[in-house]
């Protein structure tokens, strides 16, 4: 029997609703006793017991900060995009960028001087400012 695309299709139609069939009766059970547990047994047993909420972060809202004061690190072929974008939002201030290539920083430098903001400080020292930089590159490419 030659099988082309439209009798490919028909037969793995049939055969997909025949697994989707066999496993949904396969998993109704009548509860009798002697039964093997599911594998997610556990699972269900710690859903359903009735335990206290200790801790919820829905509705925390952090304290308004007027100005938020970032760096970048990465200049290469993320950074730059970022630097763009990061230049846009209201009360954020780019304070430095960083890359090991002058050359990306001054580009970096360029895009920002197109704008309204002020000129950040070039920095390759990760050490000094590392903390607080937004990364545009992987941590193990900048040092």
């Amino acid at each position: 029997m030659k099988t082309n695309r439209r009798s490919f299709f028909k037969i793995a139609g049939v055969a997909g609703a025949g697994v989707l069939a066999g496993s949904s009766f396969s998993s109704c059970t009548t509860g009798e006793k002697g039964q093997q547990p599911g594998p997610f047994a556990a699972i269900k047993e710690l859903a359903d017991r009735s335990h206290s909420q200790v801790f919820n972060m829905s509705g925390f809202a952090a304290p308004k900060i007027d100005v938020v004061r970032v760096g970048v690190i990465g200049l290469g072929s993320r950074g730059p995009g970022a630097v763009e974008r990061l230049s846009k939002i209201d009360g954020l201030e780019i304070k430095a960028l960083c890359d090991k290539l002058p050359d990306r920083v001054e580009n970096a430098q360029g895009i920002l001087a197109k704008t309204d903001c002020l000129q950040p400080k070039a920095t390759q020292d990760l050490q000094k400012y590392g903390k607080n930089f937004v990364r545009a590159t992987s941590w193990t490419l900048c040092i």
